[in-house]
């Protein structure tokens, strides 16, 4: 739905992986995807098949909680077909800060329960000028 190209889809299973995750008898499938016309940035779906995964959504504040960003190149567009598709989302896009014209950024929840974060492309500025982040990032 958001545009992604698989990669690959590669079944777990064995030794290695039940040692590397410190879980006996684990089974999963990953799903490596990237975004169109990229190389170097995949993102790793995983999905446990034993033991099964766990379900649990966290709120937005939660501190473990994480999520990724994607740029949407017409953000309301994106909203609105994903809206139709049964797409969760915590609330319609916000231009943020609105004093200052800024992002236009929305957060919606994986079929997992997992945040994801629209940001539309070209809107908003990454370090906001005079500010402390310009400071650290100069």
């Amino acid at each position: 739905m958001l545009g992604l190209e698989l990669v690959c889809r590669v079944s777990h299973d064995g030794w290695a992986i039940s040692t590397m995750t410190a879980t006996e008898n684990v089974k999963m499938i990953e799903y490596r995807l990237r975004a169109p016309g990229t190389d170097r940035v995949t993102v790793d779906l995983i999905q446990w098949t034993h033991p099964t995964s766990l379900r649990q959504r966290y709120s937005i504040q939660y501190v473990p909680s994480a999520h990724l960003c994607f740029g949407a190149d017409d953000i309301e567009a994106t909203y609105e077909r994903l809206l139709r598709q049964g797409v969760e989302f915590v609330s319609p896009p916000v231009r943020w800060p609105p004093e200052q014209g800024g992002w236009i950024v929305t957060f919606l929840y994986d079929p997992d329960g997992n945040l994801v974060e629209l940001n539309e492309n070209g809107a908003g500025r990454n370090v906001v000028e005079g500010s402390e982040e310009e400071r650290w990032a100069s």
